[in-house]
């Protein structure tokens, strides 16, 4: 078993608290067992991330930062909140 601790934001805490309860509501299953499925998810998408970038390295394909990218785009920042 393992325990993690997040210091959360006040905010952020209070919306995940009032999501997790819809969740528990709708579904019937706990607040761990939902957070438990999403890093489940999260940590297959980055192992399929940290795959594909290894396929693409012995194929001698170049990787971009996404500064890099935005400089080529000629974007100087994007707000990631909208």
């Amino acid at each position: 078993m393992l325990t993690i601790t997040l210091n959360l934001p006040k905010e952020v805490e209070q919306q995940l608290e009032k999501d997790f309860q819809q969740l528990e509501t709708i579904t019937k299953k706990s607040k761990d067992f939902h957070i438990e499925k999403a890093v489940i998810r999260y940590l297959e998408h980055a192992n399929k991330l940290v795959k594909y970038y290894k396929q693409e390295r012995a194929k001698g394909r170049k990787n971009y930062t996404i500064e890099e990218l935005l400089e080529h785009l000629n974007l100087k920042e994007i707000d990631w909140e909208k």
